[in-house]
């Protein structure tokens, strides 16, 4: 799988059809945000943090069809990911996931938001 492309500017959208290998990714300095759909009405995502240790994970997807789907997780190795059952709506469909986790030592790290569409 190549790594994701660096990118700094928060959301990117991609067209993504049915291939869970084409994954939207968004590398910020503090971890890269993954997210595609695997089937329609069905999202993958995940975080991968550059912080080595244990974090917590919180944070959300949220789609163009009104769902929101808050997430949440313990990372022992710098990585959560997660499936989510969502709505669809016919034409177009954005899933946007958002969060920050929280390291051992309470800091806080913002993860880059990224978006994935789906033409349904």
């Amino acid at each position: 799988i190549p790594g994701p492309a660096a990118h700094h500017h928060d959301i990117r959208r991609v067209m993504i059809v049915y291939d869970p290998d084409e994954r939207t990714s968004v590398r910020g300095d503090t971890g890269t945000a993954t997210i595609y759909w695997t089937i329609p009405g069905q999202v993958f995502w995940s975080i991968s943090s550059n912080i080595s240790g244990p974090m917590v994970f919180s944070g959300s997807v949220s789609t163009t069809a009104g769902d929101y789907c808050p997430l949440n997780g313990i990372s022992f190795d710098g990585y959560v990911s997660g499936l989510v059952d969502v709505q669809m709506m016919p034409g177009s469909n954005y899933a946007t996931l958002e969060g920050s986790m929280l390291d051992i030592q309470g800091v806080s790290y913002v993860l880059p938001g990224v978006e994935a569409y789906m033409y349904h």
